[in-house]
């Protein structure tokens, strides 16, 4: 005969001692918690996390489900005992308790189990009552040598499902579970809201540089000052629009928001960067639905032709150091760019 030991927490899902045989079923007049502080297995100094620990109940017909594990009495002498006392038993007690088995894979099951139960001190350092959610703030974060803390209980939670007939359950802990996979998806989503901020920086960065390389090609004196003549040679010669002088001139009076007849690289680069904001999404829906067209005229031309430069440049087509024709970039890659979209 051999010596029972009760699993209640990862024991259940995670053993890596050999056994005679197991079985399911569970210990009356306990009860269980996530409230035990680790930081060892699922945690580290500064960091615990919290792992699941028994403790005595009020009610004497409350009842922990888990797995008795039979080990043979000469392996639990030499090796298991001191093995399990370093995994299970910092802060814990050790108590024989019944063990009730509820387990149809089960054979020749004995008439009494009697098992080595590993019990919970409250009055322990590591014992770290809170609510669930408070209980959810340390789960979600911490990780151990053994791995996340959250595997520790979704793994436990499933564990106890796979044991528990219908109309039992352990409501602590599938409410912390419940709280936790809410809690991590808020997290994922903060990290997600965080990465699209950074990359739409660069994006916006990049869109700068363009910006001002654009700039610094059409100001011909190099003097910080772009006159109605450079924005004209821009539009018609760069950008390749089909716009007469007049919608030029009304395009630049309208960047020119001191109205002292040239444009500061500060008022090019500002204006572009929030007008191709505004209409980024309306040019990205057009050139998926309808493909390259050439910028034909209206109130975003400007606009439609800045974005497509900036899908050429972004795919690689501008091999040139200066600034190319829009219309000799178009000219080369049409077919590249119709495969792209």
């Amino acid at each position: 005969m051999g010596v029972w030991m009760f699993g209640y927490g990862s024991l259940m899902w995670k053993i890596d001692f050999p056994t005679i045989r197991k079985i399911t079923g569970y210990v009356e007049g306990y009860n269980r918690t996530m409230e035990w502080a680790d930081e060892v297995h699922r945690g580290v100094p500064g960091q615990q996390s919290r792992t699941a620990a028994i403790f005595k109940s009020d009610n004497p017909k409350e009842r922990v489900w888990g797995v008795s594990y039979e080990i043979s009495q000469d392996y639990w002498d030499r090796v298991l005992e001191d093995k399990v006392g370093y995994r299970e038993r910092g802060g814990y007690g050790v108590v024989d308790t019944k063990f009730y088995p509820f387990d149809s894979n089960a054979d020749n099951v004995p008439k009494e189990i009697v098992v080595t139960l590993f019990l919970g001190d409250m009055s322990s350092p590591y014992y770290k009552p809170g609510t669930v959610d408070e209980l959810a703030q340390h789960i979600v974060q911490a990780v151990g040598a053994s791995g996340t803390n959250l595997e520790y209980l979704y793994s436990t939670a499933e564990a106890l499902r796979m044991i528990m007939p219908p109309g039992e359950t352990d409501k602590h802990m599938f409410e912390l579970e419940a709280a936790c996979r809410k809690l991590e998806a808020l997290e994922k989503a903060k990290t997600s809201v965080k990465d699209s901020a950074v990359v739409l920086e660069e994006k916006y960065e990049k869109r700068r540089d363009l910006l001002l390389k654009i700039y610094k090609a059409t100001d011909r004196d190099m003097n910080r000052q772009m006159n109605l003549t450079e924005f004209h040679d821009l539009a018609v010669n760069k950008l390749n629009l089909q716009e007469g002088f007049d919608n030029v001139k009304l395009k630049f009076e309208e960047i020119d928001v001191n109205g002292d007849g040239k444009l500061s690289t500060k008022e090019f680069i500002d204006y572009f960067l929030s007008e191709l904001q505004k209409h980024e999404n309306t040019f990205q829906e057009e050139y998926r639905k309808f493909g390259i067209q050439d910028p034909k005229g209206g109130e975003n031309t400007f606009e439609d032709a800045l974005l497509l430069y900036e899908v050429m440049q972004d795919a690689g087509l501008n091999n040139s150091r200066g600034v190319k024709s829009l219309g000799d970039m178009l000219l080369e890659n049409r077919s590249l760019l119709e495969k792209m979209r």
